[in-house]
C-alpha cells in the first residue's frame, strides 16, 4: 500500500497534464473535471501541496480557476484552467488577480514552471525563493504559509514519522523479548511477546489513515477510461510502500 511520506516535498517537475475530458458546459459543468482533477494532482493542492487526508478538518479539496471566471467568463470550463486546490488557499486567493496590482509579480502556475526551484519546504514551511516576484505574490496570494497548513503538515509529519518507527523497531523488540523469554524459560514473558502483534495491528490501521490513493479515489472520470489513474510521478517517487 502507498503511504505517503512524511513531507511532501515540493514538485520536482512540472505537473503533466494526463487526462484529457470531455469538453463540458453549463454553469457548473467544470465540476464534472473533480474526478480528473484529484488524479491528476494525486489528491493534493496543487499549490500549497496539502494532500486530501491532511484537511480532514478544513472540508474536501475544491477546484480553481487559474484565471478567474469573473475576469475571463470563457475560461469556466476549460480544463487546462481548472486545478485541485484546498479550501484555504481557494479562500485565500478569492478572485484575486493573476498580476499583482501593486507590483511586478504574476501568479505561477504548478503546471508550467518547476516548483522546486521556485519554493522550498523548511521543516513545516513552505517558502518563496528570495527576490522572485512572482513566487512572493503566488506565496501571499494563495498564503502557502498559512498557520493552519504549517499545524497539518507538522500533524502529518510527526504521526508518520512515529509510525514508521515504531513498526521499525517492532521486530527487533520482540525478537529480543522472545530471546529473554525462551533462555529463562518464562511463559509469562512469551506470552507477552506474542501479544505485542496485537498491538501493530491497530498501529497500521492507524496508519493506513495516509494512504496517497484514498479510499474514496473516484472510479470513472470524465476522459471515459481509467487508463490514468495513478498518482503523479513527483508523488509516486515520495510514496512509502508498507504491507498493511
Amino acid at each position: 500500500m502507498k503511504i505517503l511520506p512524511a513531507a511532501t516535498e515540493t514538485w520536482s517537475s512540472k505537473i503533466a497534464r494526463r487526462h484529457e475530458p470531455q469538453p463540458v458546459d453549463g454553469l457548473y459543468g467544470y465540476r464534472k473535471y473533480r474526478p480528473c482533477l484529484r488524479w491528476e494532482f494525486g489528491f493534493s493542492c496543487a499549490f500549497c501541496l496539502c494532500h486530501e487526508v491532511d484537511l480532514a478538518l478544513h472540508g474536501r479539496t475544491e477546484i480553481e480557476h487559474f484565471i478567474p471566471v469573473s475576469h475571463d467568463p470563457e475560461q469556466k470550463n476549460v480544463y487546462s484552467n481548472c486545478f485541485l486546490i484546498c479550501p484555504l488557499c481557494n479562500r485565500s486567493r478569492g478572485a484575486a488577480p493573476n498580476h499583482d496590482p501593486l507590483g511586478e509579480g504574476h501568479l505561477l502556475n504548478p503546471c508550467e514552471v518547476i516548483w522546486q526551484e521556485i519554493f522550498r519546504l523548511e521543516g513545516n514551511d513552505l517558502l518563496p525563493g528570495e527576490g522572485n516576484a512572482d513566487a512572493a505574490y503566488t506565496w501571499e496570494t494563495y498564503d502557502l504559509n498559512d498557520p493552519q497548513k504549517a499545524k497539518m503538515r507538522e500533524m502529518r509529519r510527526e504521526t508518520i514519522d512515529a509510525f514508521t518507527a515504531f513498526e521499525n523497531r517492532f521486530p527487533e523488540l520482540q525478537a529480543r523479548l522472545l530471546a529473554q523469554a525462551q533462555d529463562k524459560s518464562d511463559p509469562e514473558r512469551l506470552d507477552v511477546a506474542k501479544e505485542l502483534w496485537d498491538v501493530l495491528e491497530p498501529v497500521k490501521k492507524s496508519l493506513a489513515l495516509f494512504q496517497a490513493i484514498p479510499r474514496n479515489a473516484d472510479q470513472s472520470c470524465q476522459c471515459g477510461h481509467t487508463g490514468h489513474h495513478s498518482l503523479p510521478d513527483v508523488l509516486d517517487r515520495q510514496t512509502l510502500e508498507f504491507d498493511l
